[in-house]
């Protein structure tokens, strides 16, 4: 397939094939003078590029020591921004830290990393799903945790997270396992409907599980497919549009606080 052509293409063309131009050796000229100046410039820019490429390269060789109390850490630049990074998300697997934080360089993302376990700063596991599947994992440890909050390494603002397990995600856990994995286990992620998810909920009340319990069930499988979709595995996150029925206060007590707050 021929490229699509510019005015400029055919203005050229005409120079070069008309004997009616009074000024074809000037024009020649000034297009030898053109030729070398865009060359020029060419270069220059690719030597730009190459200039900041390798001050890049070379921020990331040179480490820095950061102090935490009693103990010592000596990191690259890079090493940093990858702690930034498993803090804000909690957990990242490795092969999205190659891809989004290293520009798809996994030797290098790989001895960084090396460098923070062995210095104590992040964790790995593997997360093992259906069929097999595995999926290598990092997360920040609590000194990770309290090296980036007392050099002021983050943003400001920005939440900082570590270790793989909290309270509440113990509680999703025992969820997963009772009573979501039963249920969709056997469904690719990409299957998963709002029609099937809502029809898990009003199952699960008619068996007389509480509406708080449903309403847990539904925020555990929000986090799932809440991830799932913030690392484009899925395109959408289902749960969203699916409804609890109104909820039923049985007790005196309830329906009391209930008028209280104005609900």
């Amino acid at each position: 397939m021929s490229r699509a052509h510019r005015p400029a293409d055919f203005e050229a063309f005409l120079r070069k094939y008309s004997h009616t131009s009074p000024s074809r050796q000037s024009d020649h000229a000034d297009r030898l003078q053109l030729d070398r100046g865009s060359r020029v410039s060419s270069r220059d820019d690719r030597q730009s590029r190459d200039q900041k490429a390798s001050n890049r390269d070379n921020s990331d060789r040179f480490r820095t020591t950061h102090r935490n109390r009693s103990r010592e850490y000596s990191l690259r630049e890079s090493e940093v921004r990858t702690l930034i990074d498993l803090g804000k998300f909690r957990v990242v697997p490795a092969d999205n830290l190659a891809r989004l934080g290293y520009r798809g360089d996994r030797s290098r993302m790989e001895n960084d990393v090396q460098n923070l376990r062995r210095q104590g700063l992040i964790e790995q596991r593997s997360i093992e799903g259906h069929e097999s599947y595995s999926k290598h994992v990092f997360t920040l440890t609590k000194e990770g945790h309290k090296l980036l909050s007392r050099q002021n390494l983050i943003p400001d603002r920005q939440a900082i997270h570590h270790g793989f397990v909290n309270p509440t995600q113990k509680h999703y856990k025992y969820i997963l396992k009772a009573h979501l994995i039963p249920a969709f286990g056997e469904f690719r992620l990409s299957d998963i409907s709002r029609e099937a998810i809502q029809n898990f909920l009003l199952t699960k009340l008619r068996e007389d599980y509480s509406w708080e319990s449903v309403h847990h069930f539904r925020c555990a499988l929000s986090k799932v497919l809440g991830s799932a979709e913030d690392w484009n595995y899925i395109a959408n996150n289902p749960v969203r549009k699916t409804r609890l029925p109104r909820r039923e206060y049985t007790s005196e007590r309830q329906a009391l606080h209930l008028r209280r707050s104005g609900s």
